[in-house]
């Protein structure tokens, strides 16, 4: 772990009803062995309504805790991306690493990250994410064209069983990415546990906030690699990873933020063509869901 011991990270993570949750997190980190790596932690609260319990939860574990923590209650709920912003904006380590408050990481989790982010001289990278059964989460993903956008981003897949679009955009047809052996240089990195160079960040402006949830992170990987930057997907640094547990419903997914994301994602980096048949499907799959299922 030698090549670590002189770099400083500041962990972000925002929460909204994450007041049973948070507190596991916190305890993760500080019985990792990795503290000494740990700058502060800045967590968001975006206004969330159990956003009281939450800073008592967090406030009663920081005075018994030694990590540099700092709690930020929002006035309002900003979204992921714009939270995310604000975090980075106060804080002066040289990396970041943005994870998701329904987590825990495991001892040597963020060293391994780290150290394995400047080995292969990494300017984005992440780790595998796994549930607390040990079923993997489809963390690293590829850029997403036409063919996701169709059978992976609509429910076209589903209803015709077609799992083209599926497995490109998950990797799952390059068994090499996901074979935990080895680093792989991948597209994009989920948000759920990114570790990026301060500077990168500064310099792509940050998530972007039109983004209210979902797909920002995979904007971001986007824009970084138009500039040339590496992107690595470690498998070897690993954390446990409920996913959704925010969300207000059983699909564990905010169906509206998905639903403008999705659309906004492909005005921002695809073509009028490709966009006179993605949105017409989009907004009609949204209609009909919307009525059937009252989201």
């Amino acid at each position: 772990m030698q090549q670590a011991r002189n770099n400083s990270i500041s962990i972000i993570t925002v929460t909204y009803s994450s007041s049973t949750r948070i507190v596991n997190l916190l305890q993760s980190i500080e019985n990792s062995s990795d503290i000494k790596f740990v700058k502060e932690i800045i967590i968001i609260e975006n206004n969330s309504p159990d956003k009281l319990k939450t800073q008592t939860n967090i406030n009663r574990y920081k005075r018994k805790s030694k990590l540099v923590i700092k709690f930020i209650k929002s006035n309002e709920n900003y979204g992921f991306g714009k939270s995310c912003n604000y975090g980075a904006s106060i804080t002066t380590s040289k990396y970041i690493l943005f994870i998701n408050p329904d987590t825990e990481v495991k001892k040597h989790s963020i060293s391994t990250l780290l150290n394995h982010t400047i080995l292969t001289n990494a300017d984005i990278s992440g780790g595998k994410s796994v549930t607390y059964e040990g079923k993997r989460h489809l963390t690293v993903v590829r850029k997403p064209n036409i063919i996701i956008g169709l059978f992976e981003f609509s429910n076209l897949g589903k209803f015709f069983h077609i799992r083209f679009g599926h497995s490109k955009y998950y990797y799952l047809d390059k068994t090499d990415v996901l074979d935990d052996k080895s680093d792989r240089v991948v597209d994009a990195i989920g948000g759920a546990y990114l570790l990026i160079k301060n500077k990168v960040f500064q310099q792509l402006n940050g998530f972007d906030e039109k983004f209210f949830m979902y797909l920002e992170d995979v904007d971001l990987s986007i824009r970084a690699n138009k500039l040339n930057y590496k992107i690595v997907y470690c498998p070897h640094s690993i954390i446990k990873h409920i996913g959704g547990a925010s969300s207000e419903n059983k699909y564990k997914i905010r169906h509206s933020a998905w639903f403008d994301s999705r659309k906004y994602y492909f005005r921002k980096h695809h073509n009028i063509f490709i966009n006179l048949i993605i949105q017409p499907l989009y907004l009609l799959e949204e209609t009909i869901l919307k009525k059937i299922k009252n989201l």
